[in-house]
């Protein structure tokens, strides 16, 4: 599910692109390091035999981190699929929801700056080496529904074990762009 990120990435600028591609492939490694496979069952057994859920270097940190970017970038594109709106807007409003209300806020303010720089939909769509966004949203759609299962796997686990989700730090309405 990730690799077929790395497009998506590279829509959002060559600066926040790297970033976006070194925190995902970063915890990959994490992950891999721990001895995780390719499978979520895998990454469970390591995550509760995780002796230290908090350090951000572990394969705790590392699977929430992974799946607050898979979730991100699906709330984007569900966005995109709904909306006529631009990328930067829907961006911003899935990071707003997903992935913003684990971040301190100097995090937050950094993070909503970068999305700014955020190309458009033509960028997206040129990434993907398609001709234009109607060809382009059934690719989307096949990796919501392709990454859905892991997607949802993985909350549900954080779910069932609140002493090793990292705790909110900002509730907000997101739906309200300021």
């Amino acid at each position: 599910a990730s690799a077929a990120l790395l497009p998506a990435f590279d829509s959002y600028g060559p600066l926040l692109g790297r970033a976006a591609r070194a925190d995902l492939l970063g915890n990959v490694r994490k992950l891999r390091k721990a001895g995780a496979g390719p499978g979520v069952g895998d990454v469970g057994t390591i995550v509760v035999a995780d002796p230290d859920f908090r350090d951000v270097d572990g394969p705790t940190m590392a699977l929430f981190w992974l799946n607050r970017i898979l979730q991100q970038i699906a709330a984007t594109f569900e966005y995109l699929l709904a909306t006529d709106d631009d990328l930067v807007r829907v961006a911003t409003r899935a990071y707003l929801e997903v992935t913003a209300p684990y971040n301190l806020r100097h995090q937050r303010a950094i993070g909503r700056i970068l999305l700014k720089i955020i190309p458009n939909r033509k960028a997206l769509v040129r990434c993907y080496g398609q001709p234009d966004f109607a060809h382009l949203a059934p690719v989307l759609e096949r990796w919501l529904a392709a990454s859905k299962p892991t997607r949802d796997a993985i909350d549900a686990f954080y779910a069932a074990r609140p002493a090793v989700t990292p705790p909110l730090r900002w509730k907000k309405n997101a739906k309200k762009l300021d």
